[in-house]
């Protein structure tokens, strides 16, 4: 690709993407309500004592990734939360514009567009695009890793290329660990489509062994973090169905529906004017395909060690939807993949007029929970969930002497031992090391003569239950139900001594 054509691209691209945006308002995602792990960005990235730092990544996780994401956002004195969210939108950019790249090595320029827009109409890497977390800089990381591999067999300056793949090795696998997968199915897979003696495929692919040097120099830390937790994991369930959901979330069904449509128009069409798909060549989608598969890899990985099937970590395998998606776009004829082109902007355009509304509706309830906080002062706020409580403390710092996450005992009022058992623990880790929020003993619970307790959303009975089962409350039970917001429990009770 010549750089003129790299240069517009790029400019069509967010042009591109611009128009639905702000027809959708999606600029309001930028400075949304933060949600839990944000928050755990936010307080990494902003605490200013470099000792409490190193303990948070480190003997008292609080984040178990390597910490390279957020030293970097320190390095730079990227802080707020708008900010790092803009950060994950330009790397979605940069992200969407390698995939370009590295599909042009075997389509054309229409082809090519209906495979990025395929990977930008996936729920997922729209969500992620406007989350102040890793996992589109790490998607960048990896395709640009991709990019570099295929550059260097081209490459006027060997050592310049050498160079490239070095260095986005180390940041595909320092973002997140499991780059590590990733950097290793692209390079295996450039080895074994590559003509050259296999002496010089693998001089070739040797800088990529960066990234696996970066990792074990942080052995250590990780050592440290992993026996920092008493349970390994808040993922729970049959690999098999954790699977299922996994490769749910990178397979964007209007997406693939107007594909398939789209060929079979063109076979019609195709069938009018007697003309015939074009051959392409496979090579240069090496890298491209190979994290096809990498689902099984966490598959395996799950079955054997621990639990990854996690949606978000499979956002990588978008690129091999672009691919899919370039390839259909062969089968069609021009018009049609263009008209194709729209439909995907529409449906990326729609995807993140509904993530809108929902930032809209969580804005408005975050304000009515700290409105309920700060409506008594003298009254405790007690929290089930840290998805509620962080969120909660953060934007309104004047209420955390007010909010306590409850230190559920194992019994009858305790939910799911695993994930609330992860949860707890970790709350008890942010305490220690930044001071807040706050963790309380049920024992001290009950000592309260007043309290309000944000239940789990799906819990009503049982927090109901437990409580009439450890206490004698009075007859001021009170149950408060707002439209659409995620206070679905809200009580208020006394205790005899």
């Amino acid at each position: 690709m010549k750089l003129k054509e790299f240069i517009l691209a790029g400019v069509v691209l967010v042009a591109l993407i611009s128009v639905p945006m702000f027809a959708t308002h999606a600029t309001l995602l930028i400075p949304q309500t933060p949600w839990l792990d944000e928050v755990h960005t936010a307080m990494l990235v902003n605490e200013p004592d470099a000792t409490k730092f190193r303990a948070a990544v480190s003997n008292e996780c609080v984040d178990a990734n390597l910490p390279v994401y957020y030293v970097l956002l320190r390095t730079f004195h990227i802080t707020s939360l708008s900010a790092i969210r803009s950060v994950s939108f330009a790397a979605g950019m940069l992200t969407l514009l390698g995939i370009y790249v590295l599909l042009r090595g075997s389509f054309e320029p229409i082809e090519s567009a209906v495979g990025v827009l395929t990977a930008w109409a996936t729920p997922m890497v729209v969500y992620q695009t406007f989350q102040a977390r890793f996992y589109v800089p790490w998607f960048a990381a990896v395709i640009w890793f991709a990019v570099a591999m295929r550059w260097s067999k081209t490459a006027r300056i060997r050592w310049l290329a050498a160079i490239a793949i070095a260095i986005t090795s180390v940041l595909a696998c320092t973002l997140h660990l499991l780059g590590l997968s990733a950097v290793g199915l692209i390079v295996i897979a450039e080895i074994l489509v590559d003509t050259r003696p296999i002496k010089a495929r693998v001089i070739a692919a040797l800088p990529a062994a960066a990234g696996g040097v970066a990792v074990a120099m942080f052995i250590p830390l990780m050592i440290k973090q992993r026996h920092s937790f008493a349970i390994p994991t808040w993922v729970a369930g049959h690999p098999v169905r954790l699977f299922y959901t996994t490769l749910g979330a990178i397979i964007p069904p209007v997406g693939a529906t107007t594909l398939l449509l789209g060929m079979l128009a063109t076979l019609w069409i195709c069938r009018q004017h007697n003309e015939k798909p074009r051959t392409i060549s496979p090579q240069p989608l090496a890298g491209a395909t190979s994290l096809l598969f990498f689902p099984l890899v966490l598959l395996v990985f799950t079955i054997f060690f621990q639990t990854v099937l996690v949606p978000r970590y499979v956002l990588i395998c978008s690129v091999s939807v672009a691919a899919a998606g370039a390839y259909a776009a062969t089968r069609m004829c021009k018009p049609v993949a263009i008209a194709v082109c729209l439909i995907l902007l529409a449906e990326s355009g729609a995807e993140m007029s509904r993530r809108v509304r929902d930032a809209v509706g969580d804005a408005r309830n975050m304000d009515f929970l700290i409105g309920e906080i700060r409506a008594d002062p003298s009254e405790m706020t007690l929290f089930e969930s840290r998805h509620k409580l962080f969120p909660a403390v953060w934007l309104a710092r004047d209420v955390v002497d007010q909010c306590a996450y409850v230190d559920f005992e194992a019994g009858p009022n305790q939910p799911d031992p695993v994930f609330q058992g992860f949860e707890r623990d970790l709350a008890k880790k942010f305490e220690r090391v930044f001071g807040w929020p706050k963790v309380m003993p049920w024992a001290k619970v009950m000592e309260l003569d007043r309290f309000k307790l944000m239940g789990l959303d799906e819990d009503q009975p049982r927090v109901g239950r437990a409580l009439r089962r450890l206490s004698r409350p009075s007859d001021r039970w009170k149950s408060l139900r707002a439209e659409a917001i995620a206070i679905r429990l809200q009580i208020r009770t006394s205790y005899s001594p």
